[in-house]
């Protein structure tokens, strides 16, 4: 099997073939060159190289080494990475809001802060989902962890939710508690 038939056979083609590690390193390319007299083509082309060499674990050096038309064909390949990722259902299991402790709490808004959300995946994963060793963890692939953090939403926004519910109870009935306790004292007094 030549060079260019093995890449085209290793090319992931959708978002379920693309671990979350290399997804993060990707995210990291620079999307604009450093340097104010660069350019902008070449930049352009490094940057499809630089992805392509995330996902193929090959160096820029041998995919420029390539036949155009391997190029063309395992960038076509990759085409899919120009469109969101859908929602869907999560089949990882997650820790409910519940089960999660205190420490794991704090722990989860440190790794959270200042925009390092990418930088501290997968150490918030390990916080987060259950069932899974660090080896499965570090396998999971960039739509798994985009379906998890849509169902991890979808859960904090239903446990928020339950929770506004359950104060504003209190809340009317500590309202009508006053108001009954008012409306004794005015006909105890008399």
């Amino acid at each position: 099997m030549s060079k260019s038939e093995d890449l085209l056979k290793r090319i992931p083609r959708n978002y379920k073939e693309v671990n979350y590690l290399k997804y993060i390193q990707i995210m990291q390319i620079p999307t604009e060159p450093d340097e104010a007299n660069y350019d902008v083509e070449e930049y352009n082309a490094y940057v499809q190289y630089a992805m392509l060499s995330i996902l193929l674990d090959v160096s820029i050096t041998e995919l420029t080494q390539l036949p155009a038309t391997t190029i063309i064909s395992l960038l076509t390949a990759i085409n899919f990475m120009n469109t969101p990722i859908q929602k869907t259902r999560c089949d990882l299991d997650i820790k409910m809001i519940e089960e999660i402790t205190y420490d794991e709490w704090v722990a989860f808004n440190k790794l959270n802060a200042d925009g390092q959300q990418w930088e501290n995946m997968p150490q918030i994963l390990r916080l987060l989902i259950k069932n899974k060793s660090d080896q499965e963890i570090a396998n999971l692939s960039i739509y798994d962890v985009m379906q998890f953090f849509f169902a991890l939403t979808r859960s904090t926004l239903k446990s928020l939710n339950r929770f506004r519910v359950c104060l504003a109870w209190k809340i009317l009935k500590q309202i009508v508690r006053e108001k009954i306790q008012k409306i004794i004292k005015m006909f105890w007094h008399k």
